[in-house]
């Protein structure tokens, strides 16, 4: 589900042609992946560290992959805030070049 909502947010900010005002909708899943994750590390650390034990292999494959979920989740986070960030600064950017010219004005 997470995976999801990241791929159809970044799908719709790719959408921004920069003409038009930025869509901050997408940011609102970036809230629901944080509660996703914390979500995710206390299932970890209450339910599945009793379940494997004193097997150290199974807690470090359970290790290596709650890091592998977390990164993945974080560098699809992060895509929505550098695309989010692109949209809004190159927005602005076409208001700060196009400034009317007053006659007389020496400015």
């Amino acid at each position: 589900m997470l995976t999801l909502c990241t791929c159809s947010a970044i799908h719709q900010l790719s959408l921004y042609d920069g003409k038009a005002e930025p869509d901050l909708r997408p940011i609102g899943v970036i809230r629901l992946a944080d509660m996703i994750m914390h979500l995710w590390q206390r299932y970890i650390s209450t339910a599945l560290v009793p379940l494997a034990g004193t097997s150290v292999t199974v807690r470090r494959e359970m290790g290596v992959f709650n890091n592998h979920v977390s990164v993945r989740i974080e560098g699809k986070v992060n895509a929505i805030v550098q695309r989010t960030t692109d949209g809004a600064s190159s927005r602005s950017s076409s208001w700060t070049h196009v400034r009317p010219r007053h006659p007389g004005c020496r400015c």
